[in-house]
């Protein structure tokens, strides 16, 4: 298949069921929403709030829509309040459960969410996004099989990832329509000027109002495809964050930032940000066992895919905070997973196995993909994968590409020894980019591997595997002079001279910083990483791939 064939073929093949909502009853919990009604029918394109739009640089516009909650006691009259919340990020459609990864799944996670509404009423769910793009389950759909799933675990809200905007703007509204939830970010403008989505959410719980401002990485205008985010202008988080806490302080007693923008800068808005107990973090995957406490701030993030449910106890006496406590609950293996989704998750599973259940080759050892080595170093995966490349546009009677790169961030997971199945290597590189050559100097050459060798000690996703180029990085030494003993095809790369180097289409428009790409002549091949990597497997038969010493590290 070329294109998008194999999604939309997989999406034809496989009829998602509706599935219905329940509400938890919350009975001590008096929720006082904006009209999300008002807001799901908003579309999400740069018309989206014409009529009533969102100043970027003015809180104050935000009060239309929602307005702020009226308290008729005092703070020394409020009672004694013991809230729970439980929070989420960085799912990334991991909807199944896999007790070999420790994964829960949507069905455990549900009888999890149980336990803790029984023991505290006054429990709320926060998500802090990246919830619907990332496997096999809900990639085919186009993140469509998750909203029916996540509506049943009574979200309160989740705040906008970079990967909500994996699939475009046209369907992020498709996607934020479906949920019975709002999806919110403060700090995403459009180019008229008005915010993309609600910036915040008030609650009102037994008096007390909390106030969830929601921040999305501002890396997002690189690390999503720029053609899915073009017209976006993604604000500071710190600067966005001081002035709706400002705006705010004198609406709520507590102000509480979700933010989908990884643990350095929830660091920086702990220390720059006055007036806030609580940061619920999301993006960079990190697993918190128990809180950062920076400046006073407790930051919160529970890992990745899953694997872990956190949970913040905050009690308050007479309206002041006395006591914060948060932990993580691993993954529950005796808990049994709630039947209703249990039995949704077997269908979905049965449809779209169905389709991915033909078995394309075998390997006798790891393939490694996982995210702190594929980010860090060459691996034996991202060799397979390069030299798929390579081989297939190769075989085109028209190109004669000489190296392919291959940012890591587009590499999901490892795919385990035994049969590979195509369900295991989509899910290992899920997403259906296609194949794109260009024409670069020696001298770019050497700038792009720059780029990609830039943010190696933070496991960026821009780091490269790479196939018919060797080279020694060196990340003791400043970033634009790390790379050394280049060589093309083993040979010492020429400044001047041409290469034609294949690259997917995410990087040839400027993702992940490489704005170069996009400033050089593209020739689309039409075939997308999938097909050439399963051509490629299935020629192989039998996968014996090791680590060839392409990136060597060191002084």
């Amino acid at each position: 298949m070329k294109g998008k064939g194999l999604s939309q073929a997989l999406a034809c093949m496989i009829i998602f069921m509706g599935i219905g909502i329940v509400y938890f009853d919350i009975p001590s919990l008096s929720i006082a929403l904006p009209s999300l009604e008002a807001q799901r029918s908003q579309p999400v394109n740069s018309q989206a709030h014409r009529h009533e739009p969102h100043n970027a640089t003015d809180p104050g516009h935000a009060s239309k829509q929602s307005e702020p909650i009226q308290r008729s006691s005092t703070a020394n009259k409020l009672p004694t309040l013991h809230l729970t919340i439980a929070h989420t990020n960085d799912i990334h459609g991991h909807l199944m459960e896999k007790p070999h990864k420790q994964e829960m799944g949507i069905a455990k996670l549900a009888s999890l969410l149980n336990d803790l509404r029984q023991k505290n009423p006054d429990t709320l769910l926060i998500d802090a996004g990246d919830l619907f793009q990332g496997t096999i389950y809900s990639n085919v759909s186009q993140g469509e099989a998750v909203p029916p799933l996540v509506n049943e675990l009574g979200y309160a809200l989740s705040v906008a990832g970079n990967h909500e905007f994996d699939y475009g703007l046209d369907q992020l509204q498709k996607l934020r329509s479906s949920l019975n939830f709002p999806l919110i970010s403060a700090n995403i403008v459009q180019h008229d000027g008005s915010l993309l989505l609600e910036p915040y959410l008030l609650k009102n719980i037994k008096g007390y109002t909390f106030a969830f401002v929601g921040l999305t990485s501002p890396d997002t205008s690189i690390l999503a495809h720029p053609e899915r985010v073009k017209g976006l202008t993604f604000l500071d988080p710190v600067q966005t964050a001081k002035q709706w806490v400002s705006k705010l302080e004198k609406q709520a007693d507590e102000i509480i930032i979700v933010s989908h923008c990884g643990i350095e800068m929830d660091r920086r808005l702990a220390r720059q940000i006055p007036g806030i107990h609580l940061i619920i973090g999301g993006h960079s995957h990190t697993k918190l066992n128990r809180p950062e406490m920076v400046n006073g701030v407790s930051i919160v993030q529970t890992g990745e895919y899953g694997r872990a449910l956190g949970s913040v106890d905050l009690h308050y006496e007479h309206g002041s905070l006395t006591k914060i406590a948060a932990k993580l609950l691993p993954y529950p293996a005796d808990l049994h997973p709630d039947p209703k989704l249990a039995e949704q998750m077997t269908a979905l599973q049965q449809r779209t196995d169905l389709a991915l259940n033909e078995s394309i080759a075998s390997t006798s050892i790891l393939l490694n993909g996982e995210r702190a080595r594929i980010r860090a170093e060459e691996t034996n995966l991202g060799n397979l994968l390069t030299d798929a490349m390579l081989l297939r546009i190769r075989a085109l009677p028209d190109l004669s590409p000489h190296i392919a790169l291959l940012n890591s961030g587009s590499i999901r997971t490892s795919v385990l020894p035994g049969r590979v199945l195509k369900r295991e290597l989509y899910e290992a590189i899920p997403f259906d980019n296609l194949l794109t050559v260009v024409r670069l100097t020696g001298r770019e050459v050497r700038e792009v591997l720059e780029m990609g060798a830039s943010e190696v000690e933070k496991q960026a996703g821009r780091f490269l595997q790479v196939s018919g180029v060797s080279c020694h990085l060196d990340p003791s030494q400043p970033v634009g002079s790390r790379i050394s003993q280049l060589r093309i095809q083993g040979s010492p790369v020429k400044g001047e001279s041409l290469y034609q180097v294949i690259v997917n289409d995410y990087m040839a428009a400027g993702g992940d910083g490489y704005s170069i790409l996009s400033k050089k002549k593209q020739r689309p091949t039409g075939i997308t990483l999938y097909e050439a990597v399963e051509q490629y497997m299935r020629q192989l038969k039998l996968i014996t791939y090791k680590k060839e010493g392409r990136i060597t590290q060191g002084p």
